[in-house]
């Protein structure tokens, strides 16, 4: 019944992996112990031989197009993907509740809900939320659209979004807003405006140049927390806005390379259900109407603005402490969501003034340059286009006139239109289309405010193409039919006013 112990132990000696050529001799015990390394038989054959053979490899499939599909869903909410079955996948939620619907009382309250709206929920705290996110190797991003849309979006690998993607659901329908991440917020906020300021000044400048040429107006809400309305930023108001404007009918889930079916599952089953008849929702005050055709009427023409700024003491990072100004000059411009036709021919205008100031042709594409830099702010009725001067303080003054005469001067000549329409089609395929992050914020942003009805990139594509410099005259006459506004940041004591200069 016993097997002999030591024949046990014999059998428990690991055996060496490596095969060895066979001795000449069997009988000769020591011949193996004795071999040079040169006679060990190491390595396997490659591993495609041996597990998948030649004649079992999958054919290659090429991917198909899904094209964009659009599904209104029972709570209001609508789901909008485009599955092209690249690996790369981008799945974000969207809510209408950008900066021109922030109170009066606290501007800026959208920068905030960004921040905060994905911090928790009511499944997990932020470190498991993180933890999710990084264990799948996704990345998560939140953005603002035209001042009408604030969304958060993760991208991942086609077969790893459906966890994190859930987390946004889940994010959107309870969220848990700590008090104390809110107060945690307020430096924070200060912080970015600061390095904004510093870092990405003709940005800031825009940004800043908004508050003025729509003063007062829904147009004119900061897109960040300022100075003077961060302490109104409360988590009471933060609260009050969700409530108010993260209701399902306000609501985009939309997705790029994911299956739309699969999208539609994740949100429906969501552990938590978003409804419109929560209390929550239930009690919220009724959302502001903004009519955007009224967008245009909010552009107070010849406002001006300065904000004085040594920015070389400021920033300590000026070994020769030279003095600098910063300014963004603005005209009012065709909105995006009213008309594409006039859309596309604000973007050809804008190229048009590209080439005109030699910033097109420009190799230093750094924010940091001196020189006219000219931009686009679309809204939804109306828009915002014009230039930004980053010169010494003696001589910003005559850049900005530069500036002024040179939009004024443009011509709808039919060469120069044409090359803007292709610089155009190109650099909105570059903004919108080429990277998956981008194209999710496209897709998801070109939704109607009510209803299904979808703007794709084609048809923007072919509204670009078909410009004619007829277009381009109209959207010249309306640059030119008011004056333009001006902030400016830095070395700015000594600078006139718009009317001074006479603009």
């Amino acid at each position: 019944m016993f097997s002999d112990p030591s024949s046990q132990m014999h059998r428990a000696v690991p055996r060496v992996s490596a095969k060895l050529v066979p001795p000449v001799c069997a009988s000769s015990a020591l011949v193996a112990a004795s071999r040079g390394v040169s006679q060990f038989v190491f390595g396997q054959k490659p591993m495609p031989d041996e597990l998948i053979p030649r004649n079992q490899f999958q054919p290659y499939k090429p991917a198909k197009d899904a094209g964009v599909e659009v599904t209104v869903l029972g709570n209001g909410a609508r789901l909008v993907t485009h599955n092209q079955e690249g690996a790369h996948a981008a799945v974000g939620i969207y809510a209408e509740a950008g900066a021109k619907y922030d109170p009066r009382s606290a501007p800026g309250l959208s920068y905030v809900m960004r921040w905060a709206l994905m911090n928790s929920n009511f499944e997990n705290s932020l470190f498991q939320i993180d933890r999710t996110i990084r264990s799948a190797g996704a990345a998560f991003e939140h953005q603002e659209i035209r001042k009408r849309f604030v969304g958060w979006k993760i991208e991942a690998r086609g077969d790893s979004w459906k966890k994190p993607a859930e987390n946004l659901v889940i994010g959107m329908a309870v969220p848990r807003f700590p008090e104390y991440d809110v107060e945690r917020f307020r430096d924070t906020m200060d912080n970015l405006l600061e390095e904004q300021r510093w870092q990405r000044p003709r940005e800031y400048a825009v940004d800043m140049l908004e508050t003025v040429a729509f003063n007062r107006e829904p147009l004119g809400n900061s897109r960040m927390v300022l100075p003077l309305s961060n302490g109104e930023c409360s988590h009471d108001k933060l609260v009050a806005q969700w409530e108010q404007l993260c209701v399902p009918s306000r609501i985009i889930i939309a997705g790029i390379n994911v299956p739309h079916s699969d999208l539609l599952a994740v949100y429906e089953n969501s552990p938590y259900q978003h409804s419109a008849t929560a209390p929550h929702h239930a009690r919220a005050a009724a959302v502001p109407k903004l009519d955007v055709l009224s967008e245009a009427t909010q552009y107070r023409g010849g406002s001006d603005e300065f904000e004085q700024e040594s920015r070389a003491k400021a920033m300590s990072t000026k070994p020769n402490m030279e003095k600098e100004t910063i300014a963004a000059v603005g005209f009012r411009s065709f909105g995006r969501d009213v008309n594409i036709k006039q859309y596309a021919a604000s973007l050809v205008l804008q190229q048009l003034a590209d080439v005109a100031s030699a910033d097109g042709i420009r190799y230093d594409r750094y924010d940091s340059h001196h020189g006219i830099r000219t931009f686009y702010r679309p809204y939804s009725g109306a828009g915002l286009i014009g230039f930004t001067v980053r010169a010494a303080p003696d001589k910003v003054v005559a850049e900005i006139a530069a500036g002024v005469a040179l939009w004024r001067g443009l011509s709808a000549d039919a060469e120069a239109v044409n090359a803007a329409v292709q610089r155009a089609a190109v650099r909105f395929y570059h903004d919108n289309v080429e990277y998956a992050r981008d194209y999710l914020d496209f897709v998801a942003s070109s939704l109607a405010a009510a209803g299904t009805t979808h703007t794709t990139a084609a048809e923007v594509l072919k509204a670009i193409n078909e410009v004619t410099p007829a277009d381009v005259q109209r959207a010249l006459d309306i640059v030119k039919s008011d004056r333009p506004c001006l902030f400016a940041t830095g070395e700015t004591l000594g600078m006139p006013s718009l009317r001074q200069m006479g603009l």
